[in-house]
């Protein structure tokens, strides 16, 4: 039976993100209608993580590791680690972040197609915290943290969800940015503080300014880095 995704990228001539390198990647886990936060879950013996050959010849022997598949193996480890906790089979969801004008976001997710190869995934998704995994049948959950997206998805609804994410999660950042340079301005103009406020004040703004440009410096470099693998965004 032929693939429902013929124009899927071979696997085998991709190379493997630098986030998988440690046999591990950080997930949103949302377990039996519950949100249980994002851990690192591994996909190799946890004792052999941080080896990048036991990676790449992993992904060298299996060039087209499907989703599927690698849920099995992320499946395993986390009931090694408790074998006695019953889990239903486990879906991936990726998770779209649209911020409109306004700076209004919305947040879109959508089941990914177990028979996409797992390397074919963008790596921006990959790399931020993008992906869900429900370990039941928890669209009721999902609803109520956004909107879920009916059907399957496909490759190019992959690239489409991290151009999306990417476009977004850079506008929020200038945002952030001219909102901290407003503050900083004002606490630098407004005459009525005492001197020990102002400058405590000043200090304040400063550090919410440089935590401000270095989230948009990582947004921006990691937007970069899609448009650089997928095409610009």
């Amino acid at each position: 039976m032929s693939s429902p995704f013929p124009h899927t990228p071979d696997a085998s001539n991709q190379n493997i993100p630098a986030c998988l390198s440690s046999g591990s990647i950080r997930l949103d886990i949302i377990n039996d209608g519950t949100y249980a936060g994002n851990y690192n879950r591994p996909f190799i013996e946890p004792a052999l993580q941080h080896s990048l050959s036991v990676v790449e010849h992993l992904f060298t022997r299996n060039p087209l590791l499907s989703v599927r598949e690698m849920l099995q193996r992320f499946q395993q480890y986390y009931l090694d680690s408790d074998p006695h906790l019953y889990v239903h089979r486990w879906r991936l969801f990726v998770k779209t972040i649209n911020v409109d004008d306004n700076d209004k976001q919305t947040n879109t997710f959508a089941q990914i197609h177990d028979t996409i190869l797992f390397l074919s995934i963008p790596e921006y998704l990959l790399n931020n915290l993008c992906l869900i995994v429900c370990t039941n049948n928890d669209d009721q959950t999902l609803n109520a943290m956004g909107r879920v997206y009916s059907g399957l998805v496909t490759r190019q609804y992959l690239v489409n969800s991290a151009n999306i994410t990417a476009l977004s999660q850079v506008s929020s950042s200038r945002k952030r940015i001219a909102e901290a340079i407003r503050i900083l301005n004002f606490v630098q103009n407004f005459s009525e503080y005492s001197t020990d406020y102002k400058m405590k004040a000043i200090a304040c703004a400063e550090q919410q300014l440089t935590v401000a440009r270095r989230q948009c410096e990582l947004c921006t470099s990691e937007a970069y880095k899609h448009g650089q693998t997928q095409g610009d965004p």
